[in-house]
């Protein structure tokens, strides 16, 4: 028969938050979105894009990416074609729920400067007729 271990509260919580920043580190590393031609690819082959709705003046449009990055403290920065809208700027924890969301097939949703921004596969649809018109 094993051991008993005997652990305080704070040692479990402690042990838990471990165990569960070594699985997120772990999907990061294995799950990866890039831009590709304005668009935005990831490492399943899946193609996805980003939808602005941001009100007056610009209203609801299909924004191209040129570049992004994972910054070393853990946040994110995407960087749109053209000047409608500034950087994407993503802290820590958003950058951890958006790869979460992506890389399960759902839709990222974020609110930035009153803009709501969606990345996804879901609205390659909408980006397409978006660009074409």
């Amino acid at each position: 028969m094993g051991k008993i271990v005997r652990l305080t509260e704070s040692d479990l919580v402690n042990l838990v938050k471990k165990v569960l920043e070594e699985q997120i580190s772990t999907s990061d590393a294995k799950y990866k979105i890039f831009p590709e031609g304005g668009w935005v690819k990831d490492s399943h082959n899946n193609t996805m894009c980003v939808k602005v709705e941001s009100g007056f003046p610009f209203g609801t449009f299909a924004q191209g990416i040129s570049k992004m990055w994972k910054k070393s403290d853990g946040s994110g920065i995407i960087v749109p074609n053209g000047s409608k809208i500034g950087n994407i700027e993503l802290n820590p924890y958003e950058v951890k729920t958006a790869l979460t969301s992506l890389s399960s097939g759902k839709d990222y949703v974020t609110t930035k400067s009153g803009a709501k921004i969606t990345i996804g596969k879901s609205i390659v649809g909408f980006c397409k007729k978006d660009w074409t018109s």
